[in-house]
């Protein structure tokens, strides 16, 4: 079942905080597209899970109402990898941006997925 464009975001309020779900018609724009010639579609919401219970919550409600969800783990687009096809909701997970450990005896970090670089 496809839930309509303007319910989804009163919708997604019983499943996650309303502060961590943005419409900003910029900032959503700006998911479009990226630095390759692959044209996308505007997703419909953007989405900051805070950690693993909001990642479930978010994917819960978007299997039930079959929503595409694209990850995005930074704000460097330059490889197809957080272009829409058929809107969906974006999954900015830059707010999940731990480093939960460093392990130099067997040599690996574990990270959140907001990590970047810097």
């Amino acid at each position: 079942m496809r839930i309509n464009k303007n319910d989804l975001k009163n919708e997604l309020k019983k499943y996650i905080n309303e502060t961590k779900i943005s419409d900003d018609i910029i900032l959503i724009n700006s998911f479009k597209s990226d630095a390759s010639l692959e044209k996308g579609t505007i997703p419909d919401l953007i989405m900051y899970p805070a950690g693993e219970d909001d990642i479930i919550r978010i994917l819960e409600f978007a299997n039930n109402y079959n929503i595409p969800i694209i990850p995005s783990s930074s704000k460097e687009k330059y490889c197809r990898g957080t272009i829409p096809k058929n809107g969906g909701i974006i999954l900015d997970l830059s707010k999940m941006n731990e480093i939960l450990e460093i392990n130099t005896e067997d040599r690996y970090v574990w990270i959140e997925p907001g990590v970047t670089y810097e």
